[in-house]
């Protein structure tokens, strides 16, 4: 009797000891604080709306927008902090800045014609006012500038009552090309340029209504 007791709490304890490990191996490593890096604020003022930082090409200049003088506008301010310098003042919206490749000039969305279109502005020259990109009717936003300096992509509604399609237009001039065709209600916006500009990447809801990211040729 004795004997087969000793077996069972033999059992018993040999049961727990291996619970107990398993149980040290399926827990999760305690975070190292030490390791996670600290965030640095460059902005301070809590009053104000500040949003889409993008670095220079050079990384001296966090570009962004702010409504820091009543409304939305385009700033920009040393990487390493320090104070921001305003580079669009219009009383309407200014909103979405994305760099030039030699980081001279901005472009960016803007309402100042009455409708959302794209405007550049060389940001390197003093007294320098806003170039239209686009114009009309419809509305344009979240433009990129791509990698050869040459054109813009963006997103449009001018041929949908319901959603928005990719376009590209030449810095230079000339007829806008349409990147993308799709049915009504569909969406393709926040298009970016891969590092050769051969490829374009974008959020799209094309597929099932649902958003994903895709990629295609910028043609």
């Amino acid at each position: 009797m004795r004997s087969t007791l000793g077996v069972f709490l033999l059992m018993g304890l040999l049961s727990l000891s291996l619970a107990g490990c398993s149980s040290d191996e399926d827990a999760q490593a305690p975070i190292d604080n030490a390791r996670i890096p600290v965030a640095q604020q460059l902005t301070h003022n809590d009053d104000v709306f500040e949003a889409n930082p993008i670095y220079s090409p050079d990384g001296a200049w966090i570009l962004f927008e702010s409504d820091a003088a009543g409304n939305m506008d385009i700033w920009r301010m040393p990487a390493a902090g320090g104070t921001a310098e305003q580079l669009t003042t219009h009383a309407t919206f200014d909103s979405s800045p994305y760099w030039s490749p030699d980081g001279n000039s901005i472009v960016f969305e803007s309402e100042r014609s009455g409708r959302k279109n794209i405007w550049t502005l060389n940001v390197n020259t003093p007294g320098a006012v806003p170039v239209a990109v686009t114009s009309g009717d419809a509305d344009d936003g979240s433009p990129a500038w791509s990698p050869d300096g040459t054109r813009i992509v963006y997103e449009s509604n001018r041929v949908k009552g319901g959603g928005t399609d990719l376009w590209i237009s030449s810095i230079g001039g000339g007829e806008a090309l349409r990147v993308t065709d799709t049915p009504q209600g569909v969406y393709h916006r926040t298009a970016d340029w891969s590092p050769d500009g051969a490829q374009l990447v974008f959020e799209s809801n094309r597929e099932n209504d649902q958003p994903a990211l895709y990629t295609m040729s910028a043609l």
